[in-house]
């Protein structure tokens, strides 16, 4: 496996799946990070191009196909990220050489509006109290934490180091200054256009148009591991992911970013990966706490028809209560079902959602590592894509 950093040298644009025309909805907005599904597009494309092979013609194959398939069939493809990343600096502002991943904020984290020594400071929910209303059904397992009175006013999604997260899952809290905000992280960048009539080759009246651009701010970039199938070990193999530097169109307006094979050495322990989470052993009837890395998708929308199916058999299995952001909506480039192709909109629940359980079993070996219910057809198999993966820890009342 190989770890990669992406750096963008302009301004970047993911669209969602949103129909837009100009003069009737009047903003594009941008996506940041992008979805998996478009970085893996543009990584096996990139593959495909270095192998040699025309994109366009789908009747001639390639050997690279036995490694990044074509369409929805990865083959050997798999993914994790993107995830938020950037340069690690010390306390006097220095770059240490190292990478530092970023992770959503679980959703039983708030900052509070009220101070102490006149600072805010970070606080968790207690799972057996829910506070406040919800819209969930009278019959579904488990409550969704609210905690309205302490939470502060972000300002864009907040987001954690690993370092910060890792304490998390040891149940402590983290330091106010690990938080990080989007807008502390990304700009936004409005530019304006205007339609134009591709007959007359001139502007259409009443057609303009503004989109929501992104640009990193410095040392912030993204960050993905790839499955070492399609990472180069040597010079030889050419047609892979090269163990360097190179360049990748990507993107609205396929702007270029460049990508970086990330050493053991700049990762040191500033990357979440499968070692860092130490397994557990429960005896008897425990208090499980699930919190997912990256978003997974569930038939029934904010949770599964039923909990037991994940976990071993002969689990007995109460979900208490859950925190969960607002949901994300997963599509292809285009909505409409008239266009060949087009993937059906989907919701999925936002990485950072957390789901408190008492059980006396672990999820089943076939989820030790991804949980998501089978996907609808029209999407590739997600979990080679990092969906669906999660962090488990122990959770206690106060």
């Amino acid at each position: 496996m190989a770890w990669f950093f992406i750096e963008a040298d302009d301004v970047l644009m993911f669209r969602d799946g949103r129909p837009f025309t100009a003069g009737e909805s009047h903003v594009i907005q941008s996506l940041f990070p992008p979805s998996p599904l478009t970085l893996q597009g543009a990584l096996r494309s990139y593959i495909l191009n270095q192998a040699g092979y025309a994109l366009n013609d789908k009747t001639v194959k390639h050997e690279a196909h036995s490694v990044v398939g074509y369409g929805d069939d990865l083959r050997q493809f798999a993914m994790r990220g993107p995830f938020l990343a950037r340069h690690q600096r010390n306390t006097q502002g220095d770059l240490t050489g190292k990478i530092e991943q970023m992770l959503p904020m679980p959703a039983d984290l708030a900052v509070t509006k009220q101070t102490i020594h006149n600072q805010s400071h970070v606080v968790q929910v207690d799972p057996s109290r829910p506070e406040g209303l919800t819209n969930w059904p009278l019959t579904t397992e488990g409550w969704p934490l609210i905690s309205d009175d302490v939470l502060d006013d972000w300002e864009g999604e907040p987001w954690l180091t690993s370092v910060a997260f890792a304490q998390y899952l040891r149940g402590e809290l983290p330091p106010l200054e690990e938080v990080h905000y989007t807008h502390d992280l990304i700009n936004s960048e409005p530019r304006f256009g205007i339609g134009m009539n591709p007959v007359r080759r001139a502007v259409e009246e009443g057609m303009l148009y503004r989109a929501d651009f992104k640009r990193p701010k410095p040392d912030v970039g993204l960050l993905v591991w790839v499955e070492k199938s399609a990472v180069a070990e040597s010079k030889k193999q050419a047609d892979l992911l090269p163990k360097d530097q190179f360049t990748l169109a990507i993107g609205g307006e396929r702007h270029t970013v460049r990508v970086k094979w990330i050493s053991d050495q700049e990762k040191d322990n500033n990357i979440l990966s499968d070692s860092a989470f130490k397994p557990l052993q429960l005896k008897g009837m425990t208090n499980l706490k699930l919190t997912f890395l990256t978003p997974t998708y569930f038939a029934a929308g904010s949770h599964p028809a039923s909990w037991t199916n994940f976990f071993s058999s002969g689990a007995e299995v109460t979900c208490v209560s859950a925190a969960l952001p607002r949901y994300k909506t997963l599509s292809g480039w285009s909505l409409a079902a008239a266009y060949p192709g087009a993937r059906p909109s989907i919701r999925l629940v936002p990485a950072g959602s957390v789901f408190y359980f008492q059980t006396n079993k672990l999820p089943d070996h076939k989820y030790a590592t991804s949980l998501m219910d089978s996907i609808p057809t029209g999407f590739p198999p997600l979990t080679q894509l990092g969906y669906g993966r999660y962090a488990l820890s122990l959770w206690s009342s106060r």
